[in-house]
């Protein structure tokens, strides 16, 4: 029996923060919807395909909620790309730019909020992201923008890229720092696209996205300087 079912005390509802990731990449031009087939690329994707399907099994509503790239301040994960472009250059794999969806870390907040307050009795799985898509390319010249400098775009081919992973990865265990290269990093930088629609979400609860790409990238570096990251 599981610990689910051993549990006494039942939650009017319980959010799980999934990912794109636990969907997979997706063909370029198409967002992915909640009913199409999950397809995780990495170890990191499939655990949180695997939690999805846990929660599902719960005697209680749940609602797994599957964030594209969230766009912010205080986020470490992008914090390295502001970090490349205030250096004046960045990278991309070689090839057509990777497209993705993304959403602003306020707007990812309002949505979780109007989640949280669904008094229905069912599962339910939403991707959030803004109504717009972007690029690999766009994101470096926004960031250029935002910091007002030029940006260099490197394209590295995917030969150069594995073995720059491989190394970090090597290096990291022997100095004991964090990897920011890994094969999971690996995996999601070679992908066609990771694009999703939040429609559902929009048909659900009337939630709206506000912050478009210019206005993130804005207001994450505004918080990456005013924390003394940047």
């Amino acid at each position: 029996m599981s610990c689910l079912g051993r549990q006494t005390w039942q939650p009017r509802r319980l959010l799980l923060a999934s990912s794109l990731a636990a969907a997979g990449p997706s063909t370029p031009g198409v967002r992915k919807t909640e009913a199409d087939p999950c397809q995780p690329i990495d170890a990191y994707g499939r655990a949180k395909r695997n939690a999805e399907l846990f929660a599902g099994e719960a005697p209680f509503p749940t609602t797994c909620f599957r964030p594209s790239v969230v766009l912010g301040p205080r986020d470490p994960a992008t914090l390295t790309f502001y970090r490349m472009a205030a250096r004046g250059w960045g990278f991309r794999v070689a090839g057509p730019a990777q497209a993705f969806s993304y959403v602003d870390v306020d707007d990812l907040v309002d949505a979780i909020l109007l989640m949280a307050d669904d008094a229905g009795g069912e599962h339910r799985t939403f991707f959030v992201s803004a109504r717009e898509d972007a690029d690999s390319r766009q994101l470096w010249e926004e960031l250029g923008s935002a910091l007002g400098r030029r940006v260099r775009v490197i394209a590295v081919p995917r030969a150069a890229l594995y073995g720059a992973s491989l190394a970090s990865t090597a290096l990291s265990r022997v100095f004991r720092y964090k990897n920011q290269l890994d094969k999971k990093q690996y995996d999601q930088l070679t992908a066609p696209a990771f694009l999703c629609s939040s429609e559902a979400l929009e048909h659900a609860y009337g939630w709206r996205p506000r912050v478009g790409l210019a206005k993130s990238v804005r207001k994450a570096l505004e918080g990456y300087r005013s924390d003394g990251w940047l």
